[in-house]
């Protein structure tokens, strides 16, 4: 026993050095991506400094999946130690929100249909109505479309986008839903836009 935790010592100790916190280290890696984005919205990088950039990209993407394993492996060692009892907060939640599914009445003109034929029926008969036809005959457009006849109008949604609507669009991005905005700007400022 005493073997085993010194053991344990020992390999924590390997773990803190060997790998470190991937919580931290991704941390600073973000904050440096960061940087490097604002960096390249400011003017343009060097072709080292784009190098450098990607290193820190593809290091924030793999410590990214670590910690996804990590979590992947946690759980794996909960469920294990667990067992039965993680299947049956799964049933209990599956049973909930069966319960809270389930259609067992319906109220029509008033009344409270509850028999389980009775409930299909008037569900069916209530969508029949909603999404019958009520067309004689449908309407057909003929002739070229009257909404947008003067020509200005149409030049205008037809114009080509500018440089400052572009710059705005991409500057409006939220970082976490525009990966690799640092190379978008690049290949703007690469094309003169």
């Amino acid at each position: 026993m005493s073997k085993f935790k010194r053991l344990r010592a020992y390999l924590r100790r390997w773990n803190l050095e060997v790998f470190g916190n991937i919580d931290d280290q991704l941390q600073k890696a973000e904050d440096e991506l960061h940087k490097w984005d604002l960096m390249a919205e400011s003017g343009s990088l060097l072709e080292s400094e784009v190098i450098r950039s990607r290193e820190i990209r593809s290091q924030v993407w793999n410590l990214s999946r670590s910690k996804d394993r990590l979590w992947l492996q946690k759980s794996r060692m909960s469920w294990a130690q667990n067992g039965d009892k993680n299947t049956r907060l799964f049933h209990l939640m599956a049973s909930n929100r069966q319960r809270k599914n389930l259609l067992d009445s319906v109220q029509e003109n008033g009344v409270v249909v509850e028999d389980p034929s009775m409930v299909k029926q008037v569900v069916v008969n209530y969508f029949r109505r909603v999404f019958a036809e009520s067309w004689k005959s449908r309407p057909k457009l003929a002739g070229p479309l009257l909404s947008i006849s003067s020509i200005d109008s149409k030049e205008v949604l037809e114009a080509d986008f500018s440089k400052a609507e572009i710059w705005a669009t991409i500057q409006d991005c939220d970082g976490n839903k525009a990966p690799g905005r640092a190379l978008i700007c690049i290949a703007f400022k690469s094309a003169g836009l």
